[in-house]
């Protein structure tokens, strides 16, 4: 047996050595991919996100909301918005508000800014599905590095027909609760005349 490591004692060596080689290898890729990941982490930290998105009103459902929110870790700078598509709801304009028009000068983390944008109250279904909202937005973080984006915010997405009975939130639950009592109160008033009106 020793004569034979004896005679195979280079090609031992050799073998030795490419399996050292080889572990080093592939320590040295898991070391580069777990400081990139770490680089990664720590630039989440402080990297804004801003995005959009359309809600409709708790209590009244025609109503329709601009949703602008930061879902990033870092503070969003020198917010600009330019929009490209205005759905144009009765003549009001998204343009003609000052938030969108001036911009944002600072926009923490998990900070909402919810805008009205009109209501389809008297609008086809076919004619509120057809528009849709286009906006760009840019911004710094907070190294000043520069970031831009646009978004196609689609009213077929808002789920217009959906209205939830009951309601799902507690605002909206009060609203429901609030109109079940007034029809009640208003069935109870007209039986009361029908009876009185009868008794003459």
């Amino acid at each position: 047996m020793l004569e034979l490591i004896k005679e195979n004692q280079v090609l031992i060596t050799l073998l030795f050595s490419g399996i050292v080689m080889l572990s080093t290898v592939v320590y040295a890729i898991l070391t580069w991919k777990l400081v990139t990941e770490t680089k990664q982490m720590r630039v989440s930290q402080y990297e804004p996100y801003i995005m959009f998105y359309l809600s409709k009103g708790e209590t009244i459902t025609e109503y329709l909301f601009l949703n602008i929110i930061n879902v990033g870790q870092g503070v969003a700078r020198d917010v600009k918005f330019e929009i490209l598509k205005d759905p144009m709801f009765k003549d009001s304009k998204i343009t003609d508000n000052s938030f969108f028009e001036q911009g944002v000068k600072y926009f923490p983390p998990n900070k909402n800014y919810r805008h009205f944008l009109g209501s389809w109250q008297g609008l086809k279904k076919d004619e509120i599905l057809s528009r849709s909202l286009a906006i760009k937005v840019s911004y710094k973080d907070i190294f000043r590095k520069g970031r831009e984006e646009t978004f196609s915010l689609s009213f077929s997405d808002t789920e217009i027909d959906g209205k939830f009975t009951p309601p799902e939130t507690y605002i909206g639950m009060i609203s429901y609760e609030l109109k079940k009592i007034d029809t009640s109160i208003q069935k109870l008033n007209s039986s009361i005349i029908k009876a009185s009106n009868n008794n003459q």
